[in-house]
């Protein structure tokens, strides 16, 4: 049976369920979707909430006339009335912006989120939460999610996130359809992510339904704004701007980088265009030009996101999506007595997608992507000595050249499909064919390290079933199949979600289900900073890396504006692989070792969601354990380090975020996080041994001084704190409005320590501590033209 097939039998079959009512719920500003917009019938208990993209459905409405009434926090509400024939109504809601006034009390998303869905270890974070917290030059998404409970990062260096004990590529980074598998700009230090393009970012850190798969630990989601598709700036006389027209422009400057958005609306839809670059090597050229100097090092950064998109007819929607992102660092050093080092390295993602949204009647919608997403990296190093000949007066030259690529070409084709029936069930289903490319290249002097180069391809099916069998029940069912085509076998993860209420504002809630990765990163544990990730796919003769979620917990959200929730989990590794200690003929240096793992947790999260006081403030307490059997003798040996904490276990995390509008003008906002130390492997000594190129001398053949370690993480850094503030206000610039922000980061300069360096020639030894950031001011401006 084709998919043609089984939407002809859906259509067919959703006529024996009573009529509906679907629409979209839009800002009046600018023609976006309104996320988890809530919808109620006047004088019934009917009501629900929008999804991601604006649009509802209202199953079970009784025929006649009804008043539907639309509310969300920051918004005016609206009321419609409709009436009811026995036949589907579609029913667009327009909402206009409204100013936050005192302690006024508003449905928010997040509400209608908690009444209608499980909702386990999950959470939406829109522009206005990130912009909420003090950023590190500019906003960045990943460094908000890193002041959520249950996440960490590794330093001040990274912008990686660690959710409940995993590790970075543990984690499904989706921007729009296409996944991004290296998120980072400057070697870490941000994530590759424009805010201002960003319209809504969802976070699961465990538990997630089955339309998501391929990784053990999270998934972040990210949606693109859609662009204003009111009325532009170009003359309706102007035969073009029937198919294109421009209504705003804004531009962002920082000490990283400058930013401009552009957006309008376009034939029967809107389209919005931003762009980001650095200045670094504008500015380093402008003084290397001042002082006259030879300028031995060049980096810059550039990111861009488009996206258009056309509602052909109220049924028939086509979206396409793009984003590339680059990373370029050169620097050559060295000469005369030095050795000349060269060194190239360049790094990027670029995304490709077309969606078609189909709605054959306001029980269905079905949507179909093809997508691409591509991941490069490439490093090249030469080091050259050059010295006078011994038998000439010429000069000699030695030394080595390095060479690394990975890459990633990852092209899918999905449907999914979505079937509401009566109030309260729906059926969520899909499947996706992936087609992946994925090559690691590493040579040192003229000889191969690494070749590897697989080409897999990976089938997926998934069916999700929620309901809500009884008023106070939401249960949710699931299964995700796979076939691996480098795995001889098919792969059932099976996963159940449910939330019960106590009360109205009360409710238990609680996720178990099985997860598998095809795909992981070989970077090492203990690699001080996370410059850029090198993937490669689980290769023929191991299984692919499995977990399983066992989450319980509470969550409280009062009918005016604050919010609890309280959960533990317990998430067993029971397959994971790391790189190999022991040499592999077959494979080369480098083969791979399995092992299981353990993490186990509480988190409490308190959010205010409105008022002039907002934020949040989360604790978390967990522990993360691997086994890892490196020496591959069939025996876990802790003495050896093959039971050990895992790198990114920092048992006690403490964050807040608070922000408080002073007026209309003005507003301080302040970040507080404090998280036990990462662990780290101490030298116990020193030791004198044989050293293997240089035997010594006949009476004293053990001259090598070597550092002898024990166990393997088995101490911590001192506790982490960091309180950052800003100010922002609003004022004009030129005459036009703008936005002028100031931030401190570690007002306290408090020091973190990033490493230890042992200086074990010294008698005693001696340990010197480096930093993370001191205490920095950087300031930013926004400007709207």
């Amino acid at each position: 049976m084709t998919v043609k097939h089984i939407l002809i039998l859906l259509i067919f079959t959703s006529f024996c369920i009573p009529a509906g009512i679907s629409g979209f719920v839009r800002n009046s500003e600018n023609g976006e979707p309104i996320p988890f917009a809530t919808v109620i019938v006047q004088d019934t208990e009917l009501g629900t909430s929008a999804d991601i993209h604006g649009y509802y459905v209202l199953q079970g409405v009784p025929s006649g006339d009804v008043s539907l009434i639309y509310l969300m926090i920051g918004f005016s509400s609206d009321t419609l009335q409709v009436q009811i024939s026995g036949r589907d109504s579609r029913v667009d809601a327009i909402l206009a912006p409204q100013a936050l006034t005192g302690e006024e009390i508003q449905v928010s998303g997040e509400r209608a989120q908690f009444l209608t869905q499980s909702n386990v270890s999950n959470i939406n974070l829109t522009a206005r939460d990130i912009r909420s917290a003090p950023a590190f030059i500019e906003d960045d998404i990943f460094r908000t999610f890193q002041l959520l409970p249950g996440v960490t990062s590794q330093n001040d260096f990274s912008a990686a996130i660690i959710v409940r004990g995993g590790s970075p590529d543990e984690n499904l980074v989706l921007l729009d359809t296409p996944q991004i598998y290296n998120p980072y700009h400057v070697g870490g230090i941000f994530s590759t992510f424009n805010t201002d393009a960003i319209s809504n970012a969802r976070f699961i850190s465990g538990g997630f339904q089955s339309e998501y798969g391929g990784h053990l630990s999270s998934v972040i989601s990210l949606t693109t704004k859609e662009g204003n598709s009111r009325e532009g700036r170009f003359s309706s006389d102007n035969w073009f701007s029937k198919y294109w027209n421009i209504n705003d422009i804004q531009g962002d400057v920082t000490l990283l980088s400058s930013k401009f958005l552009l957006e309008g609306p376009s034939y029967k839809g809107s389209w919005f265009f931003s762009g980001r670059r650095t200045y670094f090597d504008q500015l380093a050229s402008m003084y290397y030009r001042i002082t006259n100097t030879d300028q031995n090092w060049n980096y810059y950064f550039w990111d861009t996101n488009f996206k258009i998109h056309s509602e052909l007819t109220s049924k028939h929607r086509i979206t396409y999506t793009q984003y590339s992102g680059l990373d370029d660092l050169s620097i050559n050093i060295g000469g005369d007595d030095l050795p000349m080092i060269n060194f190239l390295w360049d790094w990027g993602n670029r995304t490709r997608s077309i969606q078609w949204r189909y709605l054959p009647s306001s029980k269905i919608v079905l949507e179909t992507n093809l997508s691409q997403a591509l991941y490069f990296f490439n490093v090249d190093f030469d080091f050259t000595v050059q010295r006078e000949s011994s038998f000439s007066d010429t000069t000699e030259s030695s030394g080595f050249i390095a060479h690394m690529t990975n890459r990633v070409n990852d092209r899918s084709f999905s449907q999914n499909l979505t079937w509401f029936f009566e109030s309260g069930h729906s059926i969520n289903t899909g499947y996706s064919l992936k087609r992946l490319s994925l090559q690691y290249h590493e040579t040192f002097a003229g000889s191969t390290i690494r070749d590897w180069d697989q080409s897999p391809t990976l089938f997926e099916f998934y069916i999700t079933d929620s309901r809500r069998p009884v008023d106070r029940l939401i249960f949710e069912t699931g299964i995700r199949v796979t076939k691996y085509e480098l795995y001889d076998h098919w792969l059932f993860d099976p996963r159940i979600n449910f939330k019960y209420f106590l009360t109205g504002d009360l409710a238990v809630k609680g996720s178990w289900g099985k997860y598998s990765q095809f795909l992981f990163t070989i970077n090492q544990d203990d690699q001080l900073l996370r410059i850029v990730d090198f993937w490669q796919p689980i290769m023929k003769g191991y299984k692919p890396q499995q977990a399983e979620h066992f989450i319980l917990g509470l969550e409280y959200f009062s009918s005016r504006y604050l919010s609890m929730t309280l959960e533990g989990y317990v998430k067993p590794y029971k397959y994971i692989l790391d790189m190999s200690r022991v040499y592999h003929p077959a494979e080369g240096e480098g083969g791979f070792v399995s092992g299981t793992g353990i993490a186990r947790g509480v988190e409490i999260l308190l959010k205010k969601n409105q008022g002039d006081l907002s934020g949040w403030v989360g604790y978390s307490y967990s522990l993360t354990k691997k086994t890892m059997d490196y020496n591959e003798n069939g025996v876990i040996e802790p003495a050896l380090g093959e039971e050990f904490h895992a790198k990114y276990d920092m048992p006690h995390s403490f964050n807040a975020v608070l922000n408080y509008r002073i007026n209309h003008r003005r507003t301080i906002s302040a970040s507080c996080t404090a998280h036990s130390g990462e662990p780290f492997t101490p030298p116990k000594g020193k030791v004198f041994h044989q050293d293997f190129y240089n035997l010594g001398s006949v009476d004293n053949p053990y001259q090598r001084l070597d550092t002898y370690y024990g166990a393997k993480n088995s101490a911590r850094f001192p506790l982490y704190f960091r309180l950052d503030l800003a100010y922002a206000f609003n004022s004009t610039f030129f005459h036009k409005d703008a936005v002028y922000q100031i931030q401190v980061i570690n007002l306290t300069n408090h020091y973190n320590v990033l490493m230890y360096n042992w200086n074990l020639e010294k008698s005693p030894a001696q340990v010197s501590a480096y930093s993370m950031f001191p205490i920095l001011i950087t300031f930013g401006m926004e400007i709207k033209l």
